[in-house]
This record gives structure tokens, C-alpha cells and sequence, in this order.
């Protein structure tokens, strides 16, 4: 019996393989961020012309505002 071998099988493929992009770190405990909130009133209106992402770290169990443009925010796995 032959051994046939599929190399563009992707069922093969592991899915931690997919994800080459690093993970949004807590800047405190150093664990990955759980979810992003929705930015509030103030930063929407008020203080729209500054970057700020808000993040949950649940290891904290914290809410961290971090300055960090879209374009960069694409150089990290979604959160």
C-alpha cells in the first residue's frame, strides 16, 4: 500500500500556525487582554484627535488605555 502524503491538505494546517501576528499584552501583568471596550463620551468627543485603544485585562481585572494607532493595532492579533 502506498503512503500518499496531501501538503495542501488544509486540515493539516494547526491553528496556532495561523496566527503569526504577537498578542496585546498587559502592560502590568504581562497576560494577554481579554476584550476591548468601546471607548467613552469623553475620549470619543473630547479627546478624539488622541489614539486611545481601551483594553480589559482580566487577570487585573482593569481597564487599560493605551495609545495605539489602527495601524499598529494591525500588527497585533484581534482581539
Amino acid at each position: 500500500m502506498e503512503n500518499i502524503t496531501l501538503k495542501n491538505d488544509p486540515a493539516m494546517y494547526n491553528a496556532a500556525d495561523a496566527f503569526d501576528k504577537p498578542v496585546l499584552r498587559c502592560h502590568k501583568c504581562s497576560s494577554t487582554f481579554h476584550y476591548r471596550i468601546p471607548r467613552g463620551w469623553f475620549l470619543k468627543y473630547v479627546l478624539f484627535f488622541l489614539p486611545i485603544k481601551v483594553y480589559f485585562c482580566g487577570r487585573c481585572v482593569k481597564f487599560r488605555y493605551i495609545l495605539l494607532t489602527d495601524k499598529s493595532e494591525a500588527k497585533y492579533q484581534p482581539v
